[in-house]
């Protein structure tokens, strides 16, 4: 773990498959539910350096903050970047232009396909 903030945590990975895997293994137990209880947590990522700027990390780590705040209940958004690094190695749903907080424009996210 690098950060957290209330209850959320930024997690950083040598390689994008590490990052997708580890979003897997987290939904797939909290979708099963424990006594009844289902929990959709909401996954953002994206792929770049995640070095600090001014006390603080820097823009990869904020636009995949950002698409944790876009991702519904149980989905995993996948930055476009993040995408053309995994080169088809996961499924991935449409296209979703999405306009993320604090940042210019549109940018485009995948819903990750991890049932």
């Amino acid at each position: 773990m690098v950060k957290n903030q209330g209850d959320g945590f930024m997690l950083a990975f040598s390689a994008i498959g590490s990052a997708v895997a580890c979003a897997i293994a987290i939904q797939l137990p909290l979708q099963e539910g424990s006594g009844g209880i289902i929990l959709g947590v909401r996954i953002g990522i994206h792929c770049g350096n995640a070095r600090t700027e001014s006390g603080d990390f820097g823009r990869t780590v904020i636009v995949a903050a950002r698409l944790c705040a876009e991702a519904r209940g149980g989905e995993v958004l996948v930055y476009q970047s993040a995408r053309e690094v995994l080169n088809g190695a996961y499924s991935l749903g449409e296209s979703r232009m999405l306009a993320l907080k604090g940042l210019a424009g549109l940018h485009e996210a995948f819903s990750l396909f991890w049932q």
